[in-house]
């Protein structure tokens, strides 16, 4: 689940019906008969959703819209020729 920033995990319990590997696989690519397996484990409680107190949140840095870019640029401009014009 992190691989795919998702800050949860699956904690599989003692006597759980899937094997590790039907549990990495996922359930799309599960047949029915794996399907039923996962459903009976659900409901017996045999692995949970729990968050992940490990995982770290990586924010990427917020985008500046053009209009805000365009001020910021004609502003830089201004106070450059504003620069060159005095002695």
């Amino acid at each position: 689940m992190e691989s795919r920033g998702l800050a949860i995990r699956i904690v599989q319990k003692e006597g759980s019906l899937l094997s590790k590997e039907m549990l990495m696989d996922g359930h799309r690519l599960a047949k029915d008969a794996v399907v039923k397996l996962w459903l009976a484990d659900i409901e017996s409680g045999k692995f949970t959703v729990e968050r992940n107190p490990d995982f770290r949140v990586i924010q990427a840095p917020k985008k500046r819209s053009k209009r805000s870019k365009a001020k910021s640029q004609k502003r830089t401009s201004l106070s450059s020729t504003e620069d060159e014009g005095e002695p």
